[in-house]
């Protein structure tokens, strides 16, 4: 799944398309990594070494480890509410709410 055009941008950030594919790399693998370790057993080095990209670069797209765990959340949870419905094709009354349906 690929960034919105405006993902990374909250802060007044205007992000180049290699910006954002920079960033979009760290949080799927950030994601990745403490879906697998837990997210205290997943540290910057880790992910720095697992993206490919320097501890500036993360810094700089996410201010520290909360910033990145933040992403991370919301990453997860825009792709859950874009996937398909949960196994056995009854719909998740929770994502239904969230997305304004159900009362």
């Amino acid at each position: 799944m690929s960034a919105p055009a405006n993902a990374g941008e909250s802060k007044g950030q205007r992000l180049t398309k290699g910006g954002r594919k920079t960033r979009e790399r760290i949080i799927e693998t950030a994601a990745e990594l403490m879906f697998h370790r837990g997210v205290g057993g997943t540290s910057i080095p880790d992910i720095q070494a697992a993206a490919g990209v320097s501890a500036s670069q993360i810094y700089h797209y996410f201010g520290d480890k909360q910033g990145l765990v933040l992403a991370v959340i919301d990453h997860q949870t825009d792709t859950r509410l874009a996937g398909p419905p949960p196994r056995g094709g009854a719909p998740d009354p929770n994502t239904a709410r969230r997305r304004g349906g159900w009362e």
